[in-house]
């Protein structure tokens, strides 16, 4: 006679790698209307909404001067961080974008791009993941202008753990084996 035993675990956490934060600032038109727990210093510039000028949909955010920024709600644990970023008349100037890490304390560089060196482009990308440091739980991008403007959208922060709660568990008995 085959035995079934039920056990219900219901403080058993199994952990996931997931999205901790995704933007793409739908419904952003300026001062006031930031998605939640976002930070949008930019002088209550308008954002991009004509073709090409945004990631995967309208609107991007548009940063038009030096220290304009965009800072993210806190997360847990992010391991990388995803953007799409459109240099805007900056040509190959020395205008940039300073990607930053926040861990509790202190902010910490992730990487700076440049459009002297093509890392801000003209034409708009989905860039490549940069790599966040363990304990990251903010990100920044600061925009510092020579000429042009920057729009940032679709930004993705990964990694981490979310929980998961395991609720139930079944086991059969085969031969005086479970």
């Amino acid at each position: 006679m085959k035995t079934i035993f039920t056990l219900i675990l219901s403080f058993l956490s199994i952990f996931t790698l997931s999205a901790q934060v995704t933007t793409g600032f739908d419904g952003y038109s300026g001062a006031g209307s930031e998605p939640a727990g976002w930070t949008i210093n930019n002088g209550g510039s308008p954002v991009y909404t004509s073709a090409t000028n945004f990631g995967i949909s309208s609107p991007s955010v548009r940063l038009d001067n030096s220290n304009e920024s965009i800072t993210s709600p806190v997360f847990s644990s992010g391991t990388s961080v995803t953007f799409w970023i459109k240099g805007q008349g900056t040509g190959t100037s020395n205008s940039s974008v300073l990607v930053e890490q926040f861990d509790g304390t202190t902010w910490t560089t992730v990487i700076s791009l440049s459009a002297s060196d093509g890392g801000i482009p003209t034409t708009g990308t989905n860039t490549i993941p940069y790599t966040l440091s363990a304990g990251t739980v903010r990100v920044r991008f600061t925009y510092t202008k020579v000429t042009g403007n920057l729009s940032i959208d679709d930004i993705t922060v990964s990694g981490g753990v979310l929980p998961i709660k395991l609720e139930s568990f079944t086991a059969t008995s085969r031969t005086n084996t479970v």
